[in-house]
């Protein structure tokens, strides 16, 4: 299987939505991103992210080609949508989706 083939079986999509955390600038979460997962594309938001199926509020995004932030996101964002990468690349979508859905229960 494919990168790409991975990225479609889970619909290309994973995000998240905190805005609670401590607050954090577009050159530390890119710092931190470019630490964890190497040189991905990161593209920055100056509000929050439309997605694809209309999530509202939404500060951090993790699809096939890149890790998308919102100036809104927590600091807990760029260490969420790195995980969501590293999980997406290294894992069989057997072992992801048993994951996630664990998770979702």
């Amino acid at each position: 299987m494919t990168n790409n083939e991975l990225w479609d079986s889970i619909g290309g999509e994973l995000f998240s939505k905190d805005t609670n955390g401590e607050k954090i600038t577009e050159d530390e979460a890119i710092k931190i991103i470019k630490k964890l997962v190497g040189n991905v594309p990161v593209e920055y938001f100056n509000d929050f992210i439309d997605t694809l199926n209309q999530t509202a509020g939404v500060t951090g995004q993790c699809v096939k080609d890149c890790i998308r932030l919102s100036s809104n996101m927590s600091n807990t964002v760029p260490y969420h949508e790195a995980f969501h990468r590293i999980v997406e690349l290294l894992l069989p979508s057997n072992v992801r989706q048993s994951i996630y859905d664990k998770y979702r229960k």
